[in-house]
């Protein structure tokens, strides 16, 4: 039979839930498999990860970095400025 009185529940750093969080966001991860993998409920990983996105705006992407989302729209519109200006002097009449 269990003890009684509250249960014993243990604390995370910061740095350790932002690992975990950037390593479920690798292309091809499942959360399941991070999560038995650090030894903690995929529902707990889940929740850090929803946590991460609300709270500070972040997503993970770019090969599971986790990067600000003003940063990624930075990143495709430059990349996307590129994109035209490399077509229009391959399609230009000079």
């Amino acid at each position: 039979m269990g003890r009684a009185g509250p249960r014993r529940v243990k604390a995370y750093s910061r740095e350790f839930k932002l690992k975990a969080v950037q390593l479920s966001g690798q292309p091809g991860v499942l959360i399941r498999d991070v999560a038995e993998s650090l030894c903690i409920h995929p529902f707990m990983l889940s929740r850090w990860r929803k946590q991460v996105h609300v709270a500070f705006g972040w997503e993970v992407i770019v090969n599971g970095s986790i990067i600000p989302f003003w940063a990624s729209v930075i990143a495709c519109v430059a990349a996307a400025t590129l994109a035209f200006m490399l077509w229009r002097e391959t399609h230009s009449g000079s």
